[in-house]
């Protein structure tokens, strides 16, 4: 019996730690995405100083509208990702071998460090 409830305690910690990864990443993909909205509309800008012409510009407003896209898209997944971890951590705060892992101590403070992300971008 030992060896099945170390098992599980090791597929619990698996499955945090690719969670906590999954939120860092996507919080990197939504500050990557708001940098390529503010890169192609100075792109975009530079392109109508220039005297692009009408093809060229739709073609320039089409990939920043596909960028603008992604922000919200992005947000939105990271919302999901947070909320599925917060009650994975909820639920398993009364595990106490689990609450000692590193990856559920690290659960905690990935979840501060998102929602303390997602307060600076609803501000933004």
């Amino acid at each position: 019996v030992h060896g099945g409830k170390k098992l599980i305690m090791e597929q619990l910690a698996k499955s945090f730690r690719i969670k906590n990864a999954s939120i860092g990443r996507m919080m990197k993909d939504v500050q990557m995405y708001k940098k390529e909205v503010q890169d192609e509309t100075a792109k975009l800008s530079k392109m109508r100083e220039g005297g692009f012409d009408s093809y060229q510009l739709r073609q320039q407003e089409q990939v920043l509208r596909e960028s603008e896209m992604m922000v919200p898209d992005s947000l939105r997944r990271l919302n999901e990702m947070l909320e599925d971890l917060i009650a994975d951590v909820e639920g398993e705060s009364d595990n106490l071998q689990l609450i000692e892992n590193p990856e559920y101590i690290k659960s905690k403070a990935i979840i501060q460090e998102a929602q303390s992300f997602l307060e600076t971008q609803n501000t933004q």
